[in-house]
């Protein structure tokens, strides 16, 4: 999946002030079911949460990420798709975890006898887009859910116009605006207690008096045997 939704840092960024494909809302304008184009830019951009321009993130901080993809049409103008690439995974029915969007894209390239791996290979190549609407038992239309979510195809048609291909773009996080409020002073820096020379006393030696060895009393030359 890193694979395949891996981007370059090449390119323009954004939808280069073009339309947004309205896919979902009757009553506004440039609402359609289908669009057709040749494929010159694939985007990473920050997700939005619904119904603000506010960046909608991870727990952890990271801005949740979208693919849009730009298509320049016949009439010269340009129209985007964006959509969500991923959702949860499913070990049976959608291991990868792609969207459907998403895996329309990959189908429609391997259909065409691409290898059906990275989402460049759809730069250049001419393509058509399409969705359809929900409608109930008496054919009124109604939204999508996630119970039902709403299905997208594909068709990679013939090779575009290489030379309005913009590339591929990478998202970059903005940094983060500089702080207004002033820098806490510096801690005062205070030099270092010089070392104070050891002071040595030179002591005297002790004087020792040598004890003068006792001379044994002389005993007489003769023994006293009274005793005996």
């Amino acid at each position: 999946m890193a694979d395949m939704l891996s981007f370059a840092n090449v390119g323009s960024t954004g939808n280069s002030g073009n339309s947004f494909w309205n896919y979902s809302k009757p009553d506004k304008d440039g609402y359609c079911l289908s669009i057709e184009g040749t494929v010159v830019e694939i985007a990473e951009v920050a997700a939005k949460k619904f119904g603000t321009d506010e960046i909608d993130r991870w727990p952890q901080g990271n801005a949740k990420l979208n693919v849009m993809i730009t298509l320049a049409k016949d009439d010269g103008t340009e129209v985007s798709w964006e959509f969500k690439p991923r959702t949860k995974k499913d070990k049976h029915s959608n291991p990868m975890g792609m969207t459907i969007a998403l895996s329309a894209l990959f189908e429609a390239c391997t259909n065409a006898g691409m290898p059906g791996q990275h989402l460049n290979e759809l730069l250049g190549k001419y393509v058509a887009i399409n969705t359809r609407e929900r409608r109930d038992s008496e054919g009124n239309p109604i939204g999508y859910d996630v119970r039902c979510p709403r299905p997208f195809a594909a068709t990679i048609i013939r090779d575009g116009d290489m030379t309005k291909v913009r590339g591929t773009v990478k998202y970059k996080e903005e940094a983060a605006p500089a702080a207004t409020e002033a820098a806490p002073a510096a801690a005062p820096v205070y030099p270092a207690p010089q070392a104070q020379p050891q002071q040595y006393v030179v002591q005297q030696p002790q004087q020792y008096t040598m004890p003068v060895p006792q001379q044994p009393a002389v005993q007489p030359a003769y023994y006293d045997d009274t005793n005996w």
